[in-house]
């Protein structure tokens, strides 16, 4: 991942980092398993759409320039770093990320041009990132067995293969957490046919018949068990239940009454979960020693989802999801 040393040129407002702040990041990445860090660009250009993005070497003298001493600085750091080089932290959280599903999610005629997969990700990732939770991004192919908690934020696309993967990771005891909007078509960007989602729907005991997006202005109200109550503004599913049970309810709407969050049992003891993205904001999570993780609420606005596998009953549980929360654009994964 390339990042820049002080300042990008395509925000409306191309705000430096602040001192201290590229050295800060790229050791996060080190400490991570980097084993090299990445800039764009090496010398700033004097022409072009980029000559007033930052480079390395800028368009001052770099003995004057912020840019360039913080770059020899980290260099000299690195240098000293060379025991890193092949080192591995160990994560027991993944998030799943396919860049074929993150284009076709966000390309036009869906049923909410707001549903985008960075939103989705930092959702899910800040909580854990706040709980000092390591986490790795993963493909939902690859192998999963090394986590005990795989979270899949918006997977509109999946192939058979990586649905498969998905299914035998939960079979096995994992716990996956999976938003609001996902499985719902191949790989050839086609519907998927039966009820949403197709591949996930035994998983979850549920299927879903519509999608509701909110128009822009109006918002619902979700009522949970415990008699709590959120206001949702972006997306509703109009959920039928198998043998799952609902934790949450629209409160308003045509569709009031209906489920909105969903935990169940299927017949291997796993536990699955959809909830509305109006549900899940920030949750907090326990890091855990062995079994699923647990996801409950927190002092929140909207409501985080208590789709959670009880620490020594091995369950795995599934969530879609839905949030409104304000997104903060300062974590790690900010260029």
């Amino acid at each position: 991942m390339e990042q820049t040393t002080v300042r990008v040129n395509w925000r409306e407002r191309n705000a430096p980092k602040r001192p201290g702040q590229m050295r800060l990041r790229s050791l996060g990445a080190t400490a991570r398993g980097a084993e090299g860090i990445m800039f764009f660009q090496w010398r700033q250009p004097r022409a072009g759409a980029e000559k007033f993005h930052i480079g390395m070497v800028p368009h001052v003298d770099p003995e004057l320039s912020r840019s360039w001493q913080e770059v020899k600085r980290l260099g000299n750091e690195l240098a000293r770093l060379d025991d890193l080089l092949g080192a591995r932290g160990e994560a027991g959280v993944a998030i799943l990320l396919d860049w074929n599903c993150w284009w076709a999610l966000e390309l036009d005629s869906k049923p909410s041009a707001d549903v985008m997969l960075l939103d989705g990700l930092r959702i899910f990732y800040a909580p854990l990132y706040e709980a000092n939770v390591p986490v790795d991004f993963t493909h939902p192919g690859a192998d999963l067995s090394p986590y005990k908690l795989v979270v899949a934020p918006n997977l509109y696309i999946v192939t058979d293969d990586s649905a498969e993967n998905i299914r035998h990771f939960v079979a096995d005891g994992g716990t996956l957490l999976m938003s609001f909007f996902s499985g719902i078509a191949d790989a050839n960007d086609h519907i998927r046919l039966g009820g949403y989602p197709a591949p996930f729907k035994d998983l979850l005991d549920l299927v879903i018949e519509d999608f509701f997006p909110v128009a822009t202005g109006e918002t619902n109200v979700l009522d949970t068990r415990r008699g709590e109550s959120f206001q949702s503004d972006l997306w509703a599913d109009l959920i039928h239940l198998r043998d799952a049970e609902s934790l949450t309810w629209y409160a308003e709407g045509f569709y009031a009454g209906t489920p909105a969050a969903t935990p169940s049992a299927t017949a291997r003891r796993t536990t699955s979960a959809h909830v509305p993205r109006d549900v899940t904001s920030r949750c907090s999570c326990r890091p855990y020693a062995s079994g699923p993780a647990w996801i409950r609420p927190s002092r929140l606005r909207l409501a985080s989802t208590p789709c959670a596998a009880r620490r020594k009953m091995r369950r795995s549980s599934s969530c879609s999801t839905t949030t409104t929360r304000p997104l903060r654009s300062a974590y790690p994964c900010q260029a």
